[in-house]
């Protein structure tokens, strides 16, 4: 026998031995999926952690600057009653300035809203699927 023809015969009695492994543990490719889907659920929430805080801190700023410009509104007013002409002109300028920034993030939550929805939206669907295959595995 040639070594050309052991080579082929020992390589064909791996490939032969690979299928019957594959073969011997027929979850073994499901048990591979539901691995693959808890890590990528475990990559989602983790980002779902971070966009809902970034979504936590941004009410929290948008909330602050409407009481602040509530708060100017009323300085402003004062001002005015009181006949400060050039102090309510200065008010009404910052308090313009942020009710630009009120509206800015005004516009930017539902963005990150539905970040987070969209996310919530793909780990729901993700733990139907891993559950479906662990009941095929079951």
């Amino acid at each position: 026998m040639t070594l050309e023809k052991i080579v082929y015969t020992l390589e064909e009695q791996l490939r032969l031995l690979g299928r019957q492994l594959q073969t011997a543990d027929p979850h073994a490719p499901l048990q591979a999926e539901v691995d693959r889907l808890d890590e990528e659920e475990r990559t989602l929430e983790r980002g779902l952690k971070r966009w809902q805080l970034d979504l936590l801190a941004a009410r929290k700023q948008l909330n602050d600057r409407q009481i602040a410009a509530a708060l100017l509104t009323s300085r402003i007013e004062g001002c005015l009653y009181q006949d400060q002409g050039a102090e309510a002109y200065r008010l009404a300028l910052e308090l313009d300035q942020l009710r630009q920034k009120v509206a800015e993030e005004s516009e930017r939550l539902p963005r990150l809203e539905q970040t987070c929805w969209s996310l919530q939206f793909r780990i729901r669907q993700l733990r139907r699927h891993r559950d479906e295959l662990r009941k095929k595995l079951a």
